[in-house]
């Protein structure tokens, strides 16, 4: 029982430190965890990639009708516009607006959560060292109390002689 409460003291402390180092050390950890769980729950991060690709698809039509204007605009002028200023980008609007707030989210959830488990542990470790500690000091008292048994007995003894 001694290491029984050793070894939840020490499982109780890792889980607690991974806990409180998930925003830096152990973030990938709980980011893959957090969106395997909404991967599972039906948010999918292929499909989010897939409609910011669509969304990115449209700006970027309209971009080149805006690059055409631009050339019709400048049909009898020397000024030509620059093709790279409406060139297709990466917006991630649904991506950056709900998809990684929600693995924000979730990963939290599971931080608040292996802390609160490793509280948990910790407190049984308390309980099982309280106990280991009960158990080791009755048996002293009833040892102490078998002795001062046998003391009285024998002053007893020897008195009435």
């Amino acid at each position: 029982m001694d290491s029984i409460y050793k070894v939840l003291y020490g499982i109780g402390g890792a889980v607690i430190l991974i806990s409180l180092l998930g925003g830096s050390l152990f973030s990938t950890s709980f980011i893959n965890l957090s969106k395997s769980t909404l991967s599972m729950g039906g948010v999918k991060e292929e499909y989010v990639s897939a409609v910011d690709d669509k969304i990115d698809n449209i700006f970027h039509l309209g971009k080149r009708l805006e690059y055409r204007l631009e050339q019709l605009k400048t049909l009898f002028s020397k000024d030509k516009p620059d093709e790279a200023d409406y060139a297709k980008e990466k917006n991630y609007l649904i991506r950056g607006s709900l998809y990684d707030p929600l693995v924000n989210i979730v990963k939290m959830f599971y931080r608040a959560t292996f802390f609160g488990f490793g509280i948990m542990v910790l407190m049984f470790g308390v309980i099982f060292h309280i106990l280991n500690k009960f158990f080791i000091y009755r048996d002293r008292v009833n040892i102490l109390e078998a002795r001062l048994y046998e003391i009285e007995k024998s002053f007893l003894l020897s008195n009435r002689v």
